[in-house]
């Protein structure tokens, strides 16, 4: 592809008149990275021009080529799997979520069926009810909304405190006076509701990322000797090394041991089996040890696409491969929505993704056009081929 027709189709995506076969032709070269310099001038060469100014939102366009050009700086300057993060996927993803908000073209494809063009409507999107609230529950039966507290608030827990930060985290500071090994712990619990996700940092530094319908129970400080938290969902941890600690997360029928490392957890009630995804470093589960790039399920070790068990957390639905029973089980805890299928459940697999933050008719227009109908009644969702 020569820079002249990428900046071309680039124009086209910007403007929202891309077709599916230039939309995915600019998305294939996000994939070789030899062609990271040419969408680093043709993006910088866009960014100058006059013409970017005349866009129904021009500022929504500067801040996709910004993220663009972004994330490919971080996969050209660094190439380990963690840091990077196949990079070019989340890219494409970009292209994806922003296109949405600029024009309305978002890309689903069923297998056997056109890639369905998704048009935005108004509509409320996920995690904007003022019902739907995150929830902390302190050790005394206190509950906080913790979206209510200011930045630099700090609540006293006794053994520590919590401190809401600048950029909307919880974190817990156990205090020193209060850590001896005989003292009597409290246990906190925080709880999302559908459609949406919060960001911990635990008493020993470690973070957790929690997706919608998810619960965890943790101490207020870690005083034993090990730090172990209760997961009811789906989270993803980042672990503080600690070899005197070993870190355990309880998730349904599973115990995952570790020391430092980062992976994700999906225990969600719902779903058949606890599915624990490895990408840095090292855990153990039932005796059997994961490296990066592998998965646990049901006292089996295989090869996973960890890029797609943790998309949720880089803003992005990954539906490739997944059969439609899982597609609506994700939609239905996001959407806070009660599926029915009165003529038994379609059998087809999905490919590709969408951001996350689309209003539920953009979604439900892009499954349509893979030959189905939706009738919505209230958080009631009636499937029909």
């Amino acid at each position: 592809m020569t820079s002249a027709s990428l900046r071309a189709s680039l124009e086209k995506y910007l403007e929202g008149t891309i077709s599916k076969e230039e939309f995915l032709e600019i998305w294939k070269t996000l994939q070789d990275p030899r062609h990271n310099n040419q969408w680093f001038s043709v993006i910088d060469s866009t960014l100058s021009d006059e013409e970017l100014h005349q866009l129904s939102d021009p500022d929504s366009a500067k801040q996709a080529l910004l993220e663009i050009k972004a994330k490919l700086r971080i996969e050209q300057n660094s190439p380990t799997f963690h840091t990077g993060l196949r990079a070019w996927k989340a890219v494409a993803a970009i292209l994806v979520i922003i296109g949405a908000s600029l024009a309305g073209v978002i890309y689903l494809t069923g297998k056997k069926k056109e890639t369905a063009i998704v048009q935005t409507v108004n509509a409320d999107r996920p995690g904007k009810s003022k019902t739907q609230r995150v929830l902390l529950t302190l050790a005394d039966g206190t509950t906080l909304d913790p979206d209510s507290l200011q930045n630099g608030s700090i609540v006293n827990l006794g053994m520590a405190r919590l401190v809401k930060l600048a950029n909307g985290q919880l974190k817990y500071d156990p205090l020193i006076a209060h850590k001896s090994e005989h003292a009597a712990i409290g246990y906190n619990t925080m709880s999302t509701p559908a459609g949406k996700q919060y960001q911990l940092i635990l008493p020993d530094g470690s973070k957790v990322w929690l997706n919608a319908q998810t619960t965890i129970v943790y101490p207020v400080v870690f005083n034993s000797n090990k730090r172990m938290v209760k997961v009811s969902g789906e989270a993803y941890f980042e672990i503080s090394a600690d070899k005197s600690k070993p870190f355990e997360v309880q998730a349904g029928n599973i115990q995952v041991e570790v020391l430092g490392t980062h992976f994700n957890v999906n225990a969600y009630p719902n779903e058949e089996n606890t599915k624990t995804s490895l990408l840095e470093g090292s855990v153990k589960i039932n005796n059997h040890i994961l490296k990066p790039g592998q998965a646990y399920v049901n006292g089996k070790l295989f090869k996973t696409d960890v890029y797609q068990d943790v998309s949720w957390k880089e803003g992005v639905f990954n539906f490739n491969n997944q059969h439609f029973a899982q597609v609506m089980r994700i939609l239905a805890r996001w959407y806070d929505l009660d599926i029915e299928y009165p003529n038994g459940i379609p059998t087809r697999e999905y490919a590709g993704e969408m951001g996350i933050n689309l209003d539920l008719t953009q979604m439900l227009k892009g499954l349509e056009d893979s030959g189905l109908h939706f009738k919505l009644e209230g958080r009631r969702l009636i499937v029909q081929p």
